[in-house]
């Protein structure tokens, strides 16, 4: 008996320092830590999905169509194209240029890739939901912006966002 109450000390002893403490020690107190609330304050995110036309011109915001970076309908693009694609056979297009712009951020080859490569799946989309109007795409890259891009030397997200955009121009039978 006395032999295995010295195992039994002795494999106290060992899982002690395995585990880090004295035998004797008892467990830690949980510790109560007191959470604060905190308010951050969002941005309310307006998108404006509508197309814009002036005269045989729709012009659609790129950050509707695209996500950042891609060439890749949104789902919100799929909507607001069967838009635009109803209006151009109602107002009897014969032909439709589609036209891709970004902003100036990044280098100029990237962007002329990307514009050009948004254009021709606006242009697919749209040949897919209208019948007997003749399309065709180019890209503009960061040519040819609407707004400023920078103003004063410093960054102009709001005319960075105005140079995405998608414009779909069309000459009626």
């Amino acid at each position: 008996m006395r032999q295995a109450t010295r195992l039994l000390t002795v494999a106290t002893a060992a899982t002690a320092v395995l585990v880090g403490s004295s035998p004797a020690a008892a467990a830690p107190a949980p510790r109560v830590v007191e959470l604060k609330p905190r308010v951050v304050e969002l941005e309310p995110r307006i998108v404006d999905i509508t197309p814009k036309k002036e005269k045989n011109t729709y012009t659609v915001d790129a950050d509707v169509l695209f996500a950042f970076g891609s060439a890749k309908l949104t789902p919100d693009a799929k909507v607001v194209l069967d838009d635009v694609a109803g209006k151009l056979d109602a107002d009897g297009a014969r032909t439709a240029a589609v036209t891709g712009h970004t902003d100036s951020v990044g280098a100029t080859a990237y962007n002329q890739r990307l514009s050009t490569k948004r254009a021709r799946a606006v242009r697919a989309y749209l040949a897919g939901k209208t019948d007997g109007i003749g399309y065709s795409a180019r890209g503009h890259g960061e040519k040819d912006p609407v707004a400023a891009n920078e103003k004063a030397g410093k960054d102009n997200p709001a005319g960075r966002k105005k140079n995405r955009r998608v414009t779909i121009s069309y000459a009626k039978r």
